[in-house]
């Protein structure tokens, strides 16, 4: 649903009476300078983002980002992202990732497997489908359903 709305504002014409407000609103909006590299940008993205990272900074020499040498998942996650690997097929990963896979690998002898959902059928047009799909849906809505 989220796409389809951003597709359809893609697709959308703006007049050139809008664009130009909407252009002048932009180049109204607080426009702040680094002190360390006279970089210019908005306010928020200096603050959130440039201020702390500089590399003109004092302190921030030879640093390739903030981030640089800390092992993490995302650049703004909390979690380390310890590697390991998997003790039955030997897929390398974040240990993260490898507490949810050894439990269902395929060549783990005391694996886990996926629950069989229950199966109902029609008795309007013979179709064979999951419980909770037919349940909530099929019946109510059947085509071969005669009243």
């Amino acid at each position: 649903m989220k796409e389809k709305a951003l597709e359809a504002q893609k697709q959308k014409e703006f007049s050139e009476e809008t664009r130009l407000r909407m252009r002048q609103a932009k180049l109204q909006q607080n426009r702040v300078t680094c002190p360390h590299c006279n970089t210019s940008g908005l306010i928020g993205n200096m603050n959130r983002w440039h201020f702390d990272n500089c590399k003109h900074k004092p302190g921030n020499e030879g640093k390739v980002n903030a981030f640089a040498g800390v092992m993490r998942a995302h650049k703004n996650s909390n979690v380390v992202s310890e590697r390991g690997s998997c003790p039955h097929c030997g897929t390398e990963s974040t240990v993260h990732y490898l507490n949810s896979h050894i439990p269902y690998c395929t060549q783990n002898p005391d694996r886990k497997t996926q629950k069989k959902r229950e199966q109902l059928t029609c008795p309007h047009c013979a179709k064979v489908g999951d419980a909770t799909n037919m349940k909530r849906w099929h019946f109510d809505n059947c085509k071969f359903k005669t009243s």
